[in-house]
């Protein structure tokens, strides 16, 4: 045991490390309904569970669509839109 236990809870910045994505996306995933969080303290957190259900989905999307671009997410150049 030790230091290869995951954490139950995720914070926003923890929880963007986790899936590879920057803030900014996980907040617009959870502004879009793709995430989904609860207030523990004050505080945004995304459980480890509910981490691996949007992996598991975007996962199962992609080979099922065979790359198709989602339009919620899509933005020009392919990067985060910027406000």
């Amino acid at each position: 045991m030790g230091d290869d236990l995951v954490p139950l809870l995720h914070t926003v910045p923890a929880s963007a490390r986790r899936l590879s994505v920057s803030e900014r996306m996980v907040w617009r995933l959870l502004r879009i309904g793709k995430l989904r969080a609860s207030r523990v303290l004050g505080r945004t957190m995304i459980s480890e569970a509910e981490l691996q259900r949007f992996a598991r989905e975007a996962e199962e999307a992609v080979g099922r669509d065979e790359g198709e671009v989602d339009p919620e997410m899509a933005t020009p150049g392919g990067g985060e839109q910027k406000r």
